[in-house]
This record gives C-alpha cells, structure tokens and sequence, in this order.
C-alpha cells in the first residue's frame, strides 16, 4: 500500500518505543493506520507519519525505509529520530540533538545540519550495540541513531535528517530506572521542543517539493560539473531563488562555460543580485 501525495509536506518520525510514540500521537491527534508489520500513525491531511520500530540497529533501519516507501518514496520527506539517551553532560529530562553521529562497532560517522538550529541544544550522538552502564564525559549514547540516519540518508539529503534525545539516564541515574511512564512524561514536558522541530522539518519538506519543478536542472548541472554535498545544497538554495526571481529561464545556460562549481556559483550569484 502506498500513499498518494501531492503538493504536501511530509514528515517521517521514527521512535523505538510505545512509550516515546505516546505523547506525540496525542499532541498531533494522529490515528493508527490498518497497516503491518509495524504500528504506524498519521495526522488527519496526511503530513506527519510516525512508526514504532522496536529497539535495536536492525528494527530502525527496516523501520524507516519502510516507512519511507509507504509514504511513496518522495524526496522531499524530512526524517526525524525521537528517543531517549544516556548523558553526563546535561541533566535528566534534557532535550538533545546530535550533531554529530558515531556508530561505535565501525567508528563511522555522520553530521546532521544543524546550523537553522543552533539555539536548541546539541552535542554528538554515539551508537552502540547493547546496553551500556558507562557514559561519555561529553555526548550521548543510544542503540539507534546511527542506523536511522544512515537508512534515511540513502533516501534524502542529509539536511532533511535530524535526531532528537531526550536524556533518561547518566552515571546517578541507571538505566535500571527507566521505565514507560518515566519516558512518556520526559517527552510530554518537551513536546514544544518537538514541535519547534516539527514545524521546521515540515517548511523545509515544502521547500524541498518546490524544488522537483527543477529536477532536470540539477541533473544538468551534476553531469558536467562536481559538487560536494554542501555545494549541492547551496545549489537547491541558489535554484529556490532563481525560480523566484526568473521563473521557467533555465539557468544552466549562463553557467554552462564555467570550468568548476565555484564559477557556476559566480555567475548565478551575479545573475540573482544585480
């Protein structure tokens, strides 16, 4: 079953656990959907999914694509990875994001952009395989950021990622005592914080729809000229503009003589500010 989509933002929120969903099923109103192998919630017009994946790498990981594929496989979906975490360095209850994600078995790592974000609170995010009882003097721990984010990145650009942490446990506070309510109420407490991230998440699915009008441009210029991720991203923003100020005139053609990105961003940048 896939969903049909047009013309909306789209959300994907991924949590572990019943008790991480609660809060936000009852703050956004949404409703279970007749759908298996996972529970999956959705508001009323459609723009916000939510999946319970159950914990570990491998349930989040088949969690979000799968979630990812019903809402049809758009591009322009935002992702979001609510849960709890271990941290000595900000107290219990603390809403966190990871700017940075470390897979503790292969040391890989992964850097959410964070920068519209920068006035909520952030450090770095480590993934682990099992439960642990020793905690970091700076950053989290979890057991399912680095799978979600490295799942989601496959299918979105990294910008339209985020993981938010809410910190259940530190080295005065064990692991044993978390428990559903516990966690319910943490986030409860905080749903603005969610909600802040929400609404960002959904203005900036809208931004990424508005772009698919220019998808041959973007072919276009990836084909004759590299561009790292960050270049790619300035290209989308430097494209949203274009379109506002030139409309249908294809803008490869004043940058097609360019040697290099940064040519191709001088001569579009002249282009929108003279």
């Amino acid at each position: 079953m896939k969903i049909e989509i047009k013309n909306k933002p789209i959300l994907n929120i991924i949590v572990a656990l019943p008790c991480e969903a609660r809060p936000i099923i009852s703050f956004y109103k949404l409703k279970k959907m007749p759908i298996n192998p996972f529970p999956i919630f959705t508001n009323n017009d459609q723009t916000i999914y939510l999946i319970e994946a159950g914990i570990g790498k491998v349930k989040i990981a088949a969690a979000t694509t799968f979630l990812y594929t019903l809402t049809g496989s758009q591009n322009h979906a935002c992702f979001l990875n609510v849960g709890i975490a271990g941290s000595t360095q900000f107290s219990i209850g603390r809403p966190v994001l990871a700017n940075k994600i470390i897979e503790h078995s292969t040391q890989r790592c992964w850097y959410p952009f964070i920068a519209p974000l920068k006035n909520q609170n952030q450090t770095s995010l480590i993934t682990h395989d099992l439960p642990q009882k020793d905690y970091p003097e700076v950053g989290m721990i979890d057991m399912e950021g680095s799978a979600f984010f490295q799942t989601a990145a496959h299918f979105v650009t990294q910008e339209q990622i985020q993981v938010l942490k809410f910190i259940s446990d530190n080295n005065t506070s064990s692991l044993n005592q978390i428990n559903a309510v516990l966690v319910s109420d943490l986030i409860t407490k905080n749903m603005h914080e969610i909600d802040i991230l929400t609404n960002y998440l959904l203005q900036l699915s809208l931004q990424e729809k508005s772009l698919e009008f220019d998808t041959d441009w973007i072919a276009q210029f990836k084909e004759k000229w590299h561009f790292t991720h960050s270049q790619l991203l300035q290209l989308k923003e430097y494209l949203r503009k274009w379109h506002v100020i030139h409309g249908d005139k294809n803008p490869f053609l004043i940058c097609e003589n360019s040697q290099n990105a940064s040519q191709v961003f001088e001569k579009i940048n002249l282009q929108l500010f003279n």
